[in-house]
């Protein structure tokens, strides 16, 4: 029952590491359970990596959350604007994209004069889709304290939102405490952090295509609409320096923080998030497509479904082979579908062990995403864009949309039902190269018949000899069990009735006349009333 008993213990959050220190340097202990970080040169087969300039960085597989290339991946350091990747995040999940926004003088206090500024300009409204561009292709710090003061109210109550979503996310490393990335002491997070996060960025369709965007025009509502130019600086993103599959890219500068970028690129049903912090101008963009390169060509996703391991079975069965007592009766606990891990190109798929993950070590970004990851911005033309010209149309084409997906989301919801008792991971050497939800399938007892379709378990063995039991199936098993017992006592307490009957019969008519019949007593055998008449 170990088994079980691990997989029961569920999947806590792990919290972010204490502390408000003036330097981000981490503490020793404060990091539970730090996830590996794949040897520079490789071990077991794992492939040797570029020269990395950057003191922290970190390449991970956006699926599996496979750490592929790690340096210093729980180190703590300023992360300037790629801070602007979590209030995207946080304001796309709690705002409407039509909603709008007017920045006021609380909106630009306290920001520099040199620094960047998406160019909203105070008592004009904006939606909050242009805002987002703002935000992420002109790194507009204005943008970020508006997007904050319309999410949270004022842009001071905004951190709480922003350290709760990382903490949801698995961040270990981070403290948040503005929007924006501006310099603060206590405003710090890690590369590994950053990736977790750019995950759950990068799973939004919309947030992934504003990410991916160089220039746009945004404009404020009303009958004159004001258009504002936006450009980014970002080198990938204008394309001078070449990166195949960029989803998007999002730069990060103070003189504290140093360069920091973080990039997600998708190659043959692959995609690759890429950090790399406190590096120096242009070496961020060399080790960035170093290492996405290098994650590319020596590396291969994997279906869970191909691997045997002895941690849970989906296909041994217990009292289910041939007649099964209650039909056809599939294991309770099983791995969700659809998952992957990432091994060496020319590795071999025998070398991948799996074990039971600790509750503190693995969190599925999927699971805590607030909205459909399904893209709601369309493409606009220059003229189009600010004049709304056809919102109205656009409206009731989202209405309909709602309604073409309501069957969708209501087998979404139906998922969510589906339990999740704790992970598999698995390893490639001593290198984490995925995981696997395990959950637990509800239902009532199978009925018979095909049952080709059953998914509702009984008892299950697992391969390690661990039971698995579904109570009503098993009590109606008992049940059953307990009733042939019955019914066969019965059976033989009625044959040792009429087997005494039978017996009385035979010894004569001394039963017809109301009187005993007399006992024979054998020579020389007392018969127990010596000295008195016999009746």
């Amino acid at each position: 029952m170990l088994t079980l008993f691990l997989l029961l213990q569920g999947t806590g959050l792990p919290v972010r590491a204490a502390g408000t220190e003036n330097t981000p340097s981490p503490e020793t202990g404060t990091v539970p359970v730090p996830s590996p970080e794949p040897e520079e040169e490789g071990s077991a087969g794992w492939p040797s990596a570029p020269y990395i300039h950057a003191p922290a960085a970190i390449l991970v597989e956006m699926e599996s959350g496979a750490v592929l290339y790690g340096k210093n991946i729980h180190e703590r350091h300023f992360p300037a604007s790629i801070t602007k990747l979590l209030t995207a995040l946080i304001a796309y999940e709690n705002l409407g994209l039509e909603d709008t926004i007017t920045p006021t003088d609380e909106t630009f206090e306290g920001l520099p004069w040199d620094s960047s500024m998406a160019g909203f300009e105070k008592e004009n409204a904006y939606t909050v889709k242009d805002v987002l561009y703002g935000l992420m292709v002109s790194s507009g710090n204005e943008a970020a304290n508006m997007l904050a003061e319309k999410t949270a109210g004022s842009k001071k109550k905004f951190p709480k939102l922003m350290n709760e979503r990382a903490q949801e996310l698995g961040c270990r490393d981070s403290h948040f405490s503005n929007a924006h990335g501006i310099h603060d002491p206590d405003h710090y997070t890690s590369a590994y952090d950053m990736a977790q996060i750019a995950r759950a960025y990068f799973s939004y369709e919309d947030l992934s295509r504003i990410a991916c965007t160089s220039t746009y025009t945004a404009a404020s509502v009303g009958k004159k609409p004001k258009e504002i130019e936006i450009y980014s600086k970002n080198k990938l993103l204008q394309g001078k320096i070449g990166l195949e599959g960029l989803v998007g890219s999002k730069t990060g500068y103070t003189d504290m923080a140093r360069e920091t970028l973080t990039t997600c690129a998708e190659q043959d049903g692959m995609k690759l998030i890429c950090v790399v912090m406190r590096d120096e101008p242009d070496n961020h963009y060399t080790d960035t497509v170093n290492l996405l390169k290098y994650g590319f060509e020596n590396f291969r996703k994997v279906d869970i479904s191909s691997i045997k391991t002895d941690v849970i079975s989906t296909e041994e069965r217990f009292l289910t082979e041939g007649g099964d007592l209650m039909g056809s009766s599939m294991a309770p606990l099983t791995l969700r579908s659809g998952c992957f891990v990432v091994i060496p190109s020319d590795g071999s798929e025998s070398l991948i062990t799996a074990g039971v993950a600790d509750k503190n070590e693995y969190v599925n970004i999927r699971s805590t995403l607030k909205k459909p990851t399904e893209g709601q911005i369309k493409e606009e033309t220059k003229e189009e864009t600010g004049k709304k010209k056809k919102k109205k149309a656009e409206k009731e084409n989202e209405e309909e949309k709602e309604e073409n997906t309501g069957e969708e989301q209501t087998e979404e919801e139906e998922k969510e039902t589906e339990k999740i008792l704790g992970a598999v991971r698995y390893l490639y050497g001593v290198n984490v190269v995925g995981y696997a939800d395990v959950v637990y399938l509800p239902g009532s007892v199978s009925q018979t018949g095909s049952g080709e379709t059953e998914k509702n378990g009984i008892i299950h063995a697992g391969r390690s000899g661990s039971f698995y039991i579904f109570l009503p199936g098993f009590l109606i098993g008992i049940s059953v069990l307990t009733l042939i017992a019955i019914i066969i006592l019965m059976t033989r307490a009625h044959k040792q009735y009429l087997t005494r009957m039978s017996s009385r019969i035979k010894q004569g008519p001394g039963e017809n006349t109301g009187k005993p019949p007399v006992r024979k007593v054998r020579k020389g055998q007392s018969s127990g009333r010596s000295g008195k008449r016999q009746e």
